[in-house]
């Protein structure tokens, strides 16, 4: 397997353009590979095709869309992680090592949560630029 084949992605899934386009942009100046989605479909394809190591869910997603995403994360990608923002509307909790962060954090917060939430998994490495 080349070098290529074993770094991980981070998928992040937003139905609000902008919000997401803003986020992958600061991901993507602190060095990670990033894949914007904005449907179910497109999530579900990208997790079958690419290695993920860190999914973002957006606060633009519905509580049910967050459970179904973190479900099909787990399912198709098990060892990456879940970081879901959240507005005050929506605080539904992932399961297991993910996290729920407050979407009006900050982009510091949001980055040093990032950082945290990578991973070093038996040999692969977040796809750094």
């Amino acid at each position: 397997m080349d070098t290529a084949s074993k770094q991980l992605s981070v998928v992040c899934f937003s139905h609000d353009s902008s919000l997401l386009m803003s986020r992958v942009w600061l991901m993507e100046k602190m060095g990670c590979t990033v894949i914007p989605v904005t449907s179910e479909t497109e999530f579900r394809e990208t997790l079958r095709k690419y290695p993920v190591g860190l999914v973002v869910l957006c606060q633009s997603l519905t509580s049910e869309e967050c459970r179904k995403a973190d479900a099909l994360s787990r399912k198709l990608s098990p060892e990456a992680r879940v970081l879901v923002l959240f507005s005050t509307e929506q605080k539904w909790i992932p399961r297991g090592d993910g996290v729920l962060l407050d979407a009006q954090c900050g982009p510091a917060t949001f980055l040093s949560t990032v950082r945290g939430m990578l991973p070093s998994l038996d040999g692969l490495a977040v796809a750094w630029r």
